[in-house]
């Protein structure tokens, strides 16, 4: 009963602080990095969602199923990239604005890759920004090269934020490759023109990640999408 009740002495208050504190500094950063990596996630595969359903109703619209005999390519069609990518992207996909041949200012005036390497970007193909804030220069295709077993694909180069940061490849930009049936993929190109002798689609994505995503020189992104599709829709470089 004769017992004295005491508080924290200043010197137990502040270790705990200098606890709580390590703590933050080692949690806070990952529990950060994860949180933006999640919105990252969440717009590419916005994108990806509404660019499969344009390119879709586009394939109907035009009643052939492959996409190297259409408007997306620019042998079959002769047109610029405005009358042919540009068109497609006007008729089919939400276009806020228009910068033509151009990829700035729908584009940053520079990107840097995972090392943090920065460069100014190129697209040769036509660049608008969309509804959603994505920035996308579309490539239309060319057809087929001197190998007729090695199509070439339409390439699309998405910011999922436009102009806006981080502006690092693999994160808020990405390449993806609409392909002759339609799909969009990257580096997985059709089995039916390439068949088993290329590896399965997983091993062509992995091979194109390991190519480009993890290498110097790299600032769009590439290969990085085709480890997310692999993985399941996770970002795990």
């Amino acid at each position: 009963m004769n017992k004295k009740l005491r508080g924290f002495t200043l010197t137990e208050t502040m270790l705990a602080i200098g606890i709580i504190g390590v703590i933050s500094a080692l949690t806070v950063p990952t529990l950060y990095n994860n949180y933006q990596r999640n919105i990252q996630l969440t717009s590419i595969n916005k994108f990806y969602n509404d660019l499969t359903q344009a390119v879709q109703l586009f394939m109907l619209d035009i009643s052939i199923p492959n996409i190297y005999k259409s408007q997306l390519n620019v042998t079959y069609k002769p047109a610029t990239n405005e009358e042919s990518v540009g068109a497609f992207m006007k008729n089919y996909m939400r276009v806020k604005s228009d910068c033509k041949d151009s990829v700035t200012p729908c584009f940053a005036s520079s990107y840097q890759n995972l090392y943090g390497e920065k460069s100014a970007i190129t697209c040769d193909g036509y660049t608008v920004t969309l509804d959603s804030g994505a920035a996308v220069c579309m490539i239309p295709s060319t057809g087929v090269d001197p190998n007729p077993d090695n199509v070439i694909p339409v390439t699309v180069v998405v910011d999922t934020n436009g102009a806006k940061l981080p502006n690092i490849g693999g994160r808020d930009i990405f390449v993806m490759n609409i392909y002759e049936d339609g799909t969009i993929d990257e580096g997985a190109t059709p089995q039916s023109k390439l068949g088993s002798a290329a590896g399965t689609p997983e091993q062509m994505r992995e091979a194109q990640y390991q190519r480009k995503c993890l290498r110097s020189g790299y600032f769009k992104g590439e290969g990085c999408f085709a480890k997310i599709l692999n993985d399941s829709w996770k970002m795990n470089y």
